[in-house]
This record gives structure tokens, sequence and C-alpha cells, in this order.
């Protein structure tokens, strides 16, 4: 076995979160407040069935109101009878227009009491149905366009990829948006006793320039983002994505220019779903609330594989199957 390079090897933990989900009218119609807006640099496209309630499965008692969830797939609907509690008073009624995928409810005295999409009602409603739950990415990217866009609105509002999805959308399913952040920077490192290419005091001045550059105020917002971003498409392979999902890590990736300089050993993206209440997850991974993406920066034969890396080594080359499906957990 070879020598390790440093005593100390490091992998780079990001955290992306997705933060809001609509679609692109509802962000046109609710504008995110500036402050929101420029916390969130990352943006992921993705589609989902059509999820609507028919009017005519509404049924009103004083204090339970039952109806159907009907999820589209091609012509035909797959149909959830539910049955839920509310306190909307006697008399509350349900109006939506075709295709019944928006609603509001009304008391008895006309005063609309809540309104919205039928598919966000998936985090409200225990035992909604998992069909209706998923969404499958199909193309990320990062706010910082050519144009001088700063915040993941901006871009995507005129965004030329984001128009071409809309126009090939099936007309069974719909395209969401989730707009994103890096919550969270942190680095693990691993000691191993042996013999090692570096002294010790190289190890620990090695070990500092990594803590530095990551104390550093504009990491998170640049090079942090596009790391995310690289990890996120190779991961995912969205459909709509062509650069960075075959060959990152490439040595010669842009994206890691800055950690291939500071000898970072590994990079681990989590990608978190569950502040949105739906799954997420393509042909190439399976849909989940939480995944790992993990991915070694140096492949040479002076390093050695982390546990860090390790724990997430399934998972770090997508793998033919584990589509989107009704049997998800």
């Amino acid at each position: 076995m070879s020598l390790r390079k440093f005593t100390t090897e490091v992998t780079l933990i990001l955290t992306v979160g997705l933060c809001f989900l609509g679609r692109q009218q509802d962000f046109a119609e609710t504008p995110l407040s500036e402050e929101e807006a420029e916390q969130l640099h990352l943006y992921v496209v993705a589609r989902r069935p059509l999820v609507r309630i028919r009017p005519q499965s509404v049924e009103f008692t004083d204090d339970e109101v039952r109806f159907v969830v009907g999820v589209q797939r091609g012509e035909s609907f797959s149909e959830s009878p539910m049955t839920v509690v509310h306190e909307f008073g006697s008399g509350a009624t349900w109006e939506s227009e075709w295709p019944h995928d928006e609603f509001s409810i009304r008391r008895s005295d006309g005063e609309v009491c809540m309104y919205g999409t039928v598919a966000q009602l998936s985090d409200r409603i225990p035992g909604w149905p998992l069909a209706a739950r998923m969404l499958e990415v199909v193309y990320v990217d990062q706010a910082f366009g050519k144009d001088g866009e700063r915040t993941a609105w901006d871009r995507l509002k005129s965004h030329a990829t984001v128009q071409k999805i809309l126009a090939e959308t099936p007309r069974d399913q719909q395209v969401w948006i989730a707009l994103a952040a890096v919550t969270d920077v942190q680095m693990t490192y691993e000691t191993v006793p042996g013999p090692t290419a570096t002294s010790d005091d190289e190890d620990n001045q090695h070990l500092s320039s990594i803590i530095g550059a990551l104390e550093r105020g504009d990491f998170r917002d640049k090079e942090a983002v596009a790391l995310a971003e690289a990890g996120m498409i190779r991961y995912f392979q969205p459909q709509y994505n062509d650069r960075l999902k075959h060959r990152f890590p490439a040595r010669k990736s842009v994206p890691l220019k800055t950690v291939r300089g500071l000898d970072v050993h590994g990079l681990i993206v989590e990608i978190q779903s569950d502040a949105v209440g739906n799954l997420i997850g393509t042909p190439m991974q399976k849909a989940s609330m939480l995944h790992f993406a993990g991915f070694a920066i140096h492949v040479d034969d002076e390093r050695e594989v982390t546990l860090a890396l390790q724990s997430v080594a399934p998972k770090s080359i997508p793998a033919s199957g584990g589509a989107l499906s009704k049997d998800t957990p």
C-alpha cells in the first residue's frame, strides 16, 4: 500500500437545503423578499405528475372533509380517498376550476380562508399519496449568470433552458422549481497513524490553510456554490444538464480549482428537501428527502479513500436503475 500524502486527510462537507418550492407563476405572483433572494443561489427544476382534487369528490361535514387525490399518469389517474379534520366551520365549500390542481376553501359567510395548489398540501396532510410527493430533478443551475444576475429568481425568470423545459414537458406533468441554498460548510478530517510523505509541520500547515480558506467570507457564496452545483449535477445527472454531468470531478474542473489548490482530499454534498415536504430523485437516484453525493477530489496513488467517503461510496457514482417509483421509501 502506498504512503498517505498527509497524516490528516480533509473532506469538505456542503449542505444544500431546498428552501422554497413553487411553479414559475407562483414566484411571479408572490416574489421573495430581497433578503430571502440573496441567500438562494441555486435552483432545481423538477417535474411531477399533475395532482388534482375534483370538486365532485369533496364532502364537508362540520369537522371533517373527505376528498379524493388524483395523480395523473398519461391519460389516467390513480386515486386515493382521504379524510382529514378541518376547522373551517359548518357550511364550508371547496372551489376549483379545471384542471383542478388549484383550489380555494370558502367559509359559510363567503370568506376565503384557504387557497393554493393541491400538490403543496402534501406537507400538511398525513398519509398523502407518495406518488404525489415525488419530484424528478431535470435541471440544476446556480444564479451567478453572465449578465450579472445575483439570485436564483433573477436568473430563472428568463432562463432559456427553463423555458425549454416548460415547452417540452408532457401535459400530464408540471414543472416545479425549488430555490436552494448552501446552508452549511464544514469539514471532517481523519488522522491515521503510520508513515506519510510529509512532516508533522507540513501536515499542520496544510490543515491550517484549509481552515483559513473556509473561514473567508466569500467561500460560501462563490466556491461552495460552484462545488454544490457540480456535485448535484454529477450525482443526479439531470436530463437537461450537460456540463459536469459526466466529467466531474475531472482534474481540470473549474469548480475544483480552489479545493485542489488547498489539497482537499474529498467532497460530500448533502442535499435536503424536507423543508419543502417532497422527495427528489432521478432515474439514476431513488427519490428521497436526503441524499449524499461523495467524490474523491484526488485520485492519486498516494491518497487513500477516507472513512467519510467510504460511508457514501454506494452513491458516489450513480448506477443504472433506481428510477422514481411508487415503492420508493
